[in-house]
Parts: structure tokens; C-alpha cells; sequence
């Protein structure tokens, strides 16, 4: 009976627990994960230090004081209009930041687009 009662009090805390009254850094991944012959899903590969990016400003108190990271990976798929779509759905996220996309036209398109829409754009192609 106390552990039921214990378990309810903690779901209780949890389910009304204020929400952090701190900003938030909305960062978003544009890269490709969807395969096509003669290409591979290279997102795959650098997601990983994307993650890793974040998870170390997210620990180092001396980073982003009081700011809570919050991200998204969008597949970019393997043509140009896959990044558009990614880019809109990342905009519609409200994304302070796009990291992406991995590939030569998609990252002139989408770099304009982010230029018109003042978010800031890092391409790694």
C-alpha cells in the first residue's frame, strides 16, 4: 500500500511539475538519411557528432547558462525538394539554428531560404 501511494505522489509530481522558465535554443539537423543507388544515407554518420554537439552544451555549465537545448533531425532526402520540404519543416518548428543540409545544390537552395527567413545556417557540404 505505501508503494502505491509512493508511486502515485511521484506520478502526481511529475505530471505537474513546472515547465523551465528558461529560453530555449531550438537547433535542427538538415541531413540526408533516406538511401538512393549511387548515394547513402550520410546522416546516418553525422548525426552522430550532432548529438554529441549538443549533449556537451547541454553539460558544460559554462555553456548556454540557463538556457535549455532542444533539437530535431529532419531527413533531407535525396533530391532538392526533399531539402526544401526538410528546411519548411524546420521552419514551422520555429529553429533558431539549421546545421545541414550534406549535399552541393540543396545547401545554395536552402541557404537562401534561410538568409530571407533570418535563421542562421551551417553547411557542412
Amino acid at each position: 500500500m505505501k508503494l502505491m501511494l509512493l508511486s502515485f505522489v511521484v506520478c502526481v509530481y511529475v505530471v505537474t511539475k513546472p515547465t523551465s522558465t528558461n529560453p530555449v535554443l531550438k537547433l535542427g539537423l538538415l541531413t540526408q538519411n533516406t538511401f538512393r543507388p549511387g548515394l547513402f544515407g550520410v546522416g546516418k554518420f553525422s548525426a552522430g557528432g550532432f548529438l554529441l554537439a549538443v549533449d556537451r552544451i547541454r553539460n558544460d555549465p559554462l555553456l548556454l547558462k540557463d538556457v535549455d537545448v532542444e533539437w530535431v533531425w529532419v531527413d533531407d532526402g535525396p533530391y532538392e525538394a526533399d531539402s526544401i520540404n526538410g528546411f519548411l519543416s524546420l521552419w514551422n518548428y520555429s529553429a533558431d539554428a539549421i546545421f545541414g543540409p550534406d549535399d552541393g545544390q540543396s545547401c545554395v537552395t536552402t541557404a537562401r531560404m534561410a538568409s530571407a527567413s533570418n535563421i542562421f545556417m551551417a553547411s557542412y557540404a
